[in-house]
């Protein structure tokens, strides 16, 4: 479920790469934290276990009451989510680290079935990244 909701919401943007991959200011880092979630598909609970830290920091983050993280925790977002590290800080710049984005998306290729059909705008999508 984690794998196709992800591709189909890469697939969903294709026509627009830009928006998609460089989406500039996101005013608030619950915002962000709420996108990044919501765009992978999972819940708080395991994105919090994911990156080491509780489901109530992930919660106090979403509800607006911590509005700062540490860089390695963003560090560790981009590590392993492929969100690029400065715009979950800021919400600036890119909102993806596009090489680690490109791994992520062969990882998942690999690991499911799709057609042809469905390999090939898989392949023009990540050739217009």
């Amino acid at each position: 479920m984690f794998i196709t909701r992800s591709i189909k919401d890469m697939l969903k943007y294709r026509h627009d790469i830009g928006a998609f991959i460089g989406e500039k200011e996101m005013s608030t880092l619950a915002e962000r934290m709420e996108i990044i979630i919501d765009e992978c598909g999972i819940k708080q609970t395991v994105f919090a276990k994911s990156v080491g830290v509780t489901p109530n920091y992930i919660s106090m983050i979403i509800h607006g009451k911590k509005e700062l993280i540490s860089p390695t925790l963003a560090l560790l977002i981009e590590y392993i989510y492929g969100y690029s590290h400065e715009w979950i800080l800021s919400g600036e710049g890119d909102k993806y680290n596009r090489e680690k984005l490109k791994k992520r998306i062969i990882k998942k290729i690999e690991d499911s079935s799709y057609d042809e059909n469905q390999l090939n705008e898989l392949d023009e999508f990540l050739n217009r990244l």
